[in-house]
């Protein structure tokens, strides 16, 4: 009976599809089940190729290119003497080409998009519970900073809200498709994006609000007049939402001032990055770490903290708050740059560019591609398994094969 049914070609494909929709589903809430889950997918994805003789796989400039980039990430590592040490991280890298190769035999995308919104539906009523649970204990809580933020939500604030925004586009790219079931997609993306308005993720809260712009212009069928005022009342929605969103504004340079200049001096005193990147590129000023990278991860972080205590003066308590954190690079490509040198970073850049600008890159997978590319410039993505779990699977579920239209309604 059970040899039978992985016999069927028909029946094995239907295992993958759901399988490969389990593990995405798992994403938000367990971070042991997706791999696990992971083991018995790719199992079947190599006993499907071997029955099958053939693979399915898109060999476009994006992922050949992004290919490279890991290969040659590795292989650096590999002369230099880092492998080992930092196994860890490249193991990252090589499960994100594995899952290239699984996710392009899903053959049906709605039951992949079905299990992802159910998991990210469930983790965002986990949330809320938490939620109203810790503001019994901590009443004047708000989503500012502070640790309470992660424990209530299922992932740190960037990753978690980034989550929003995917969900957000798989609501949009379904109801695209769909005529009966439209309203509902459009309940599930109005809760998302208000949720990720609610948590002061201001980076997705923007994404979010330009996709939803974008498939309104380009991939909704709508006449003129229906667009313009569908976007007027997005954009008075958003706004009235932030602006009553205390949070959010205390997390912004307007609290302060509205000169600008001084917006200007108040927002970088705030965000991390100025500093990081800022120290990221002074290491690279250096010809040998610009080439081929720092010696492995564990320097290339202890050089960024030292940069810290140099960079930062006259303020005791926050050099001593960026040298205990010990940031990382906050940019995947930077951090790509700073441990691999210059050739896999090119490649890397080079993925991205024919992703986007390429006349064969399908739609979906040039809007997967760039809202990684903007997530990518403020997070090391990679370096976590939601990370790198949700960016070898979007780009390949999305990829130019499964991306047309007789496939792609499945």
């Amino acid at each position: 009976m059970i040899r039978s049914v992985f016999t069927s070609s028909t029946n094995r494909k239907q295992i993958i599809n759901h399988l490969a929709g389990l593990l995405l589903f798992f994403v938000p809430l367990s971070k042991a089940y997706p791999n696990i889950l992971l083991i018995p997918l790719l199992l079947l994805v190599g006993y499907d190729i071997y029955r099958e003789k053939k693979l399915n796989i898109s060999f476009s400039k994006p992922y050949l290119l992004l290919s490279l980039s890991i290969f040659f990430f590795v292989l650096i590592a590999v002369i230099k003497g880092s492998l080992f040490l930092d196994i860890d991280i490249y193991l990252k890298y090589f499960t994100v080409l594995v899952l290239m190769i699984a996710y392009q035999q899903v053959s049906k995308i709605k039951t992949v998009e079905n299990y992802y919104l159910s998991g990210l539906f469930i983790a965002i009523v986990i949330s809320i519970l938490k939620i109203i649970e810790y503001k019994k204990v901590n009443p004047d809580f708000l989503f500012t900073t502070g640790q309470g933020i992660n424990d209530v939500l299922w992932e740190d604030r960037p990753y978690a809200a980034f989550m929003l925004v995917l969900g957000v586009f798989v609501c949009l790219r379904r109801i695209s498709l769909e005529n009966k079931k439209s309203w509902f997609f459009v309940l599930i993306a109005g809760i998302f994006l208000v949720f990720c308005n609610y948590i002061s993720a201001r980076l997705s809260l923007f994404l979010a609000t330009v996709t939803i712009i974008h498939f309104m212009l380009f991939r909704f069928k709508i006449g003129f007049k229906t667009k313009a005022i569908s976007i007027i009342i997005l954009f008075l929605g958003v706004t009235t939402m932030a602006v009553l969103n205390k949070s959010l504004l205390m997390r912004t340079p307007l609290d302060n001032s509205s000169e600008f200049e001084k917006m200007i001096k108040v927002a970088k005193d705030r965000e991390p990055r100025s500093v990081i990147w800022n120290c990221a590129s002074i290491l690279l000023k250096t010809d040998t770490n610009a080439l081929w990278g720092v010696s492995n991860h564990q320097q290339s972080r202890q050089d960024l903290v030292d940069c810290y205590g140099e960079q930062i003066i006259n303020r005791e308590e926050k050099r001593h708050y960026y040298m205990s954190i010990r940031f990382n690079t906050h940019n995947q490509f930077f951090d790509l740059w700073l441990n691999g040198g210059i050739i896999p970073f090119l490649f890397l850049v080079a993925s991205f560019i024919f992703a986007l600008f390429s006349k064969q890159t399908s739609p979906n997978m040039r809007w997967v591609f760039f809202l990684f590319f903007c997530f990518f410039m403020v997070e090391n993505v990679l370096y976590r398994q939601m990370g790198f779990l949700l960016f070898g699977v979007f780009i390949s579920v999305y990829n130019t094969r499964l991306s047309l239209k007789t496939v792609d309604k499945k």
